[in-house]
């Protein structure tokens, strides 16, 4: 993730001169990755943790495909159903308002405060060649020229 958003993996240069960690880095580097895994116990804070990484990435990444192109993309974030995806959702609103939530989850809107930012299962299926079902205020999302497309999160 690191690698994605900054260009690079960031390694002091005293390590480097061990030769053994410079081939690991230089292999690393060459890997392309599109996403991360967080896997922790319960409660040694993932969420925060990828939250404060998406706003990162959001804000200062570059935003570029390979050929210097735009590519604005929103972030995608599997999380568990029930309490977990409403802790992300509060947080998200509470603690990264820089980001848009996005949810996708079911095919009736939540009865809370996120129904503006609800799109159901069968909407977000036909998208992006269908979004005559999408709220007008979310169509951005799905236009890799649109800078707020990199700060959409969404949560199915």
């Amino acid at each position: 993730m690191l690698q994605r958003t900054c260009g690079t993996i960031p390694v002091p240069s005293t390590h480097l001169r061990n030769p053994t960690t410079a081939a690991a880095v230089h292999q690393l580097q060459s890997i392309k990755t599109f996403g991360g895994i967080i896997v922790d116990e319960p409660g040694f804070g993932k969420t925060p943790l990828a939250l404060l990484f998406a706003s990162y990435h959001a804000m200062f990444a570059a935003h570029v495909d390979e050929n210097g192109a735009p590519s604005q993309k929103p972030m995608l974030f599997v999380v568990p159903p029930g309490a977990v995806i409403s802790q992300w959702q509060e947080m998200i609103h509470t603690l990264f308002p820089q980001l848009t939530l996005v949810i996708s989850n079911g095919e009736k809107p939540p009865a809370s405060k996120f129904v503006s930012n609800w799109v159901s299962n069968a909407a977000m299926r036909d998208a992006p060649d269908r979004l005559d079902k999408w709220p007008e205020h979310l169509k951005y999302m799905f236009d890799t020229q649109d800078p707020r497309a990199s700060k959409a999160s969404h949560l199915p």
